[in-house]
Parts: structure tokens; sequence; C-alpha cells
């Protein structure tokens, strides 16, 4: 298969809206490319100068994240179905029915 040219995707009729090009073998193309041995490939998205830009950040960095983000989830998912645990005893300490319970904690939830 022939590499694809700027040029002649350009010329196509039936090139589809949204794509964009990954490899600039002419180097013709404005756009930021990789570094290193590999200046043929387009960064899509092009990473900005900022810091804070996860593009840009280290592989530590962006595992920490990922860990952090799963862990919020794991621990936000324990947290809600803990109470239903405890939902049996405090129907027989109060004397309210389990649907009850479970409406209230629906009600809490929503806010």
């Amino acid at each position: 298969m022939a590499p694809v040219k700027a040029t002649d995707v350009a010329e196509k009729d039936d090139f589809v809206p949204g794509t964009v090009h990954l490899i600039d073998l002419e180097g013709t193309l404005f756009a930021k490319h990789a570094s290193g041995g590999q200046h043929d490939i387009l960064l899509v998205p092009a990473p900005s100068d900022d810091p804070d830009d996860p593009l840009n950040w280290s592989p530590r960095r962006k595992k920490l994240s990922t860990v952090s983000m799963c862990m919020y989830t794991l621990m936000v998912g324990i947290a809600s179905a803990a109470i239903y645990s405890v939902l049996e005893p405090i129907a027989d300490d109060t004397g309210l029915t389990l649907g009850d319970l479970n409406a209230g904690t629906g009600y809490m939830v929503k806010r």
C-alpha cells in the first residue's frame, strides 16, 4: 500500500471529515512532529508547552494519576455499597422497614 500524501487526501472527494493525518512523509504539514528519530509522525492532539498538560506528564506522573483515579473509584463504590450491609440491623433497632431505609438512602444520594 502506497503512503498517503497530504495533497492526495485533500483532492479526494471521499475524504472522511474529522480524520487526521498521522504521518507526514514529505514534512510539508504545519503541525507538531515527534522528536527523536521519528520526525515524520504527527502529534495529534499536539501537546502544549504547559507542564500541567497530561500529554507532557512524565510516565511516573501518568501512572500515579491513573492509580489515584482507580483507587478513588474503588473507594467510592465500597463506601456506597457498605451502607446496605448495615440496613437490616438498623431496621431491627428502629422499627423502620427495609423499603423505607432504601428509599431514604436514595434520597440521601440524589440531593
